[in-house]
């Protein structure tokens, strides 16, 4: 079960956000570095204010810089804060498992540390989304709604566990590498371990290459990726199954061009899964997005800000 661009985008998810990206130097200096109480710090990037509060979950392999064209925009409108999963961008990597349920609570004490009080609506994209409706399963009476940007889902990798554990096992390659200080890298093999290379990298790509080179980067992949097939689906399946009255809307993207066969195929049937979680909610919506890949708030953010605004506005 796989929409197309879905698997590819949890694969290279930061490739492609660099690709598609402008300039995000912005993202070279922290936000706020939110002491937790183990004293790890996590990079907190709030800005607007009002009520509700927008939290901004970013998918696999990206931080707070994926929501560089949706931020600005929600802040207008009240307070927005997207943040960097532990072991990306600038926080302090975690020991430990990377499963939905362990970022969840990293989010909720980096709230209640930074003293960002509730309401919240939350907005994730892709496996981000997982974190996120594990985050309402641990505050069901401060989430007052979610805006879901091509989820991922449980079950999405049933079957797929040989694929799963040989992209793991690539991420550890990586760290290993590092490690050993042997990145960048020529190997083949080790072609995946290095940064994009540009001509004229900005400060935030040359921030980027920098973190590839460290083996805490590398180590929180592959804990991430191995448990979106395992440990957080479980975690999904043995959570919440019904959202009651909570606003929940889900885009999905519908591809940037004609589908083959193949790739309407998939497509009908990644509709029917997030058919199935939006109608968790007696007020949940899926909605098919015409002219977007995967990276729906880089290819139509309008239709995303759009989404978020209707859900703050009825929530007030």
């Amino acid at each position: 079960m796989a929409a197309q661009g879905v698997k590819p985008a949890l694969a290279a998810a930061l490739l492609l956000l660099l690709g598609a990206a402008g300039p995000l130097d912005s993202y070279v200096q922290p936000g706020r570095l939110v002491a937790l109480p183990d004293g790890r710090h996590i990079n907190l990037r709030c800005t607007g204010t009002g009520s509700p509060t927008v939290i901004l979950e970013a998918g696999f392999q990206a931080w707070s810089f994926a929501w560089d064209r949706i931020q600005p925009a929600l802040s207008t409108l009240t307070r927005t804060c997207s943040y960097d999963r532990a072991g990306l961008g600038l926080s302090d990597p975690a020991p430990g498992p990377r499963d939905g349920l362990a970022q969840a609570r990293d989010l909720a004490a980096t709230l209640k540390a930074a003293k960002i009080a509730p309401p919240y609506i939350l907005v994730a994209h892709s496996a981000g989304a997982m974190t996120a409706r594990l985050f309402a399963d641990l505050q069901p009476k401060n989430v007052v709604g979610m805006v879901l940007l091509d989820p991922s889902v449980e079950g999405q990798f049933d079957g797929q566990r040989a694929q799963v554990a040989a992209t793991v096992a690539r991420y550890d390659a990586c760290a290993a590498a590092a490690a050993r200080r042997e990145l960048p890298s020529k190997l083949p093999e080790l072609s995946r371990c290095n940064s994009p290379a540009k001509a004229a990298p900005s400060a935030f790509d040359k921030q980027v290459a920098a973190l590839m080179l460290t083996p805490a980067y590398w180590k929180t992949l592959a804990r991430e990726y191995a448990a979106i097939a395992g440990a957080t689906t479980d975690q999904l399946r043995r959570g919440r199954q019904s959202y009651g009255k909570m606003p929940l809307v889900i885009l999905t993207p519908g591809g940037t061009g004609p589908l083959t066969e193949q790739a309407q195929a998939q497509l009908a049937a990644w509709m029917a899964a997030h058919d199935a979680l939006a109608a968790k909610s007696s007020a949940g919506s899926n909605e098919m997005v015409l002219g977007s890949g995967h990276l729906l708030m880089r290819d139509q953010p309008d239709v995303v800000i759009e989404a978020v605004t209707n859900m703050v506005k009825a929530a007030r």
